[in-house]
Formats: C-alpha cells, sequence, structure tokens
C-alpha cells in the first residue's frame, strides 16, 4: 500500500505483512501448461539425429530468456516499463532479498554507487516485483533491475529500480526458514499483451481518480485524456500516492 506523504528522497518503504495469495487474478495467462508447448517444440527440432542439441538449445533460450525465476517483493502498486523508482526495504526477508540479489556484484554497488554495464558487470542485479494483486499463478508482475543500492550496516536497504519487462507467474513457492520469502517462476509477456496490461492499469487509475473526484466525471475518453494532463503536469511519471489504512501495511510508494 501506499501512504500520502511526501518522502523528498522519492523512496517507497515496503509494506509489513503483504502476503501473496487470496481472490482472483487481474489478467490470466493462457491455459495451456508452457511446459507441454516445450515439450511440443522440442519434438518438432528432431532433425537426423541432433534432436538433443537442438532441444538443449531451444531449452536455454527458453530458461534465459523467456522465462525468469527470482526472489519475489510483494507490494500491490503502478509501475510501468522504463520508469525508475525507488523503494527502502526494511522487513528481515527483503533484506535476505536484496542481499542476496546484490551478493555476486562488485561491494562498490551495495554501497550506493550507480551501477554501470561494463566488461565485468554484463547485466543488471534482478527481481520479481509482485504489483498486481493477488500474487498467484496467472497473474502478472515485473522483472526490476536494481539501478542503485545502498545496504545499510543493519541490512535496510535503498535502492533505485527499473522495470524491464512484464511476466505471467507461472510458479511460486515460501523459502524455508526465510521469514516468509517467496520466489517464483515467470514467463515473458509478449509485446502486445505488456501494451495490453499499462493501457489496463492508466485505465484503472482514471476510474479511481474520477470517482474520487479529483476529476469531473464524463465519457471514457474525457477521463483518460485528464489523467494524461495530470501526468504531464506533475513530470509524467504516471504513478499516484494512495492511502493504506491498514496499520501493518502503511507504507510509502512515491514513484520518482
Amino acid at each position: 500500500r501506499a501512504d500520502d506523504g511526501n518522502d523528498v528522497n522519492d523512496k517507497a518503504e515496503a509494506s509489513d505483512g503483504a502476503t501473496p495469495g487470496g481472490g482472483s487474478a487481474q489478467a490470466r495467462a493462457p491455459e495451456q501448461s508452457i511446459d507441454k508447448l516445450i515439450d511440443n517444440a522440442c519434438k518438432s527440432l528432431s532433425v537426423d539425429g541432433i534432436a538433443s542439441s537442438c532441444q538443449r538449445l531451444f531449452r536455454e533460450v527458453v530458461s534465459k530468456h523467456i522465462r525468469f525465476t527470482g526472489p519475489i517483493f510483494y507490494m500491490p502498486g503502478n509501475v510501468r516499463i522504463g520508469e525508475e523508482f525507488g523503494l527502502h526495504f526494511f522487513e528481515p526477508r527483503y533484506r535476505l532479498l536484496i542481499s542476496e540479489v546484490m551478493a555476486p556484484f562488485p561491494v562498490n554497488f551495495r554501497r550506493g554507487d550507480p551501477i554501470q554495464l561494463d566488461s565485468r558487470v554484463r547485466e543488471f542485479p534482478k527481481f520479481i516485483y509482485g504489483h498486481s494483486p493477488p500474487l498467484q499463478p496467472g497473474a502478472p508482475a515485473c522483472i526490476v533491475e536494481v539501478r542503485q543500492c545502498l545496504i545499510n550496516p543493519n541490512g535496510t536497504a535503498d535502492v533505485f529500480l527499473c522495470p524491464t519487462s512484464y511476466i505471467w507467474m507461472e510458479q511460486l513457492w515460501e523459502r524455508p526458514n526465510s521469514g516468509a520469502l517467496y520466489e517464483g517462476r515467470g514467463i515473458r509477456m509478449t509485446s502486445p499483451s505488456s501494451r495490453a496490461l499499462e493501457r489496463q492499469t492508466m485505465e484503472a487509475e482514471a476510474r479511481r481518480i474520477a470517482e474520487q473526484g479529483m476529476f469531473p466525471v464524463g465519457d471514457h475518453t474525457e477521463i483518460v485524456q485528464a489523467l494524461l494532463q495530470h501526468l504531464s503536469d506533475h513530470g509524467g511519471n504516471g504513478h499516484f500516492d494512495e492511502e493504506g489504512n491498514d496499520e501493518e501495511e502503511d507504507a510509502e510508494h512515491v514513484m520518482s
């Protein structure tokens, strides 16, 4: 959830007690098993006794470029591909998440230096952000890259993240002895699905704003135009604060 406060550092504070599950997903992945689709594709690659090599290559492409497996940060919110935002991790499970995600990278990147790609660092640290409740198989989520990270002596951390792609969650599970840290596996959405999800999110936000009386309620086009004007007037970041009334879940989620 988000709090209505003004944070000059444009950071968001991860909420206590947010746990995946419950309700129905906002959108659904295809019903057919992804594993079955992969198996069928592999069978079609059986050519002149080199099936095993083709299948290994295909599965490598799927596992590294189509699927993604990683730890999950779960807090409902709005994100858009390419728009950076900040978070403050204070829960033990998310302290564990960020320490593990950053562990393979040079120590200066854990001390606040912006992460730069070069011959030694070829990709950004990544994890799954479960932003669309409820988090369950078939629900949308997104992969975020860590662009800057400061891990404090007590394990809390301030990070700037950049969403890079949306995924459909396939599986999620709670890691034992982790303080309720979830891990999951998802498959990347196609570009049309990603655009449709962002459009759906924007329209839902426009309706919410209109219902709260921030803009006059008109037809659908007028609402969307009003939302776009609001985004332009406020730097175009596409994110809004909302009041969280649950004491355990109050959090500041001000996107940069």
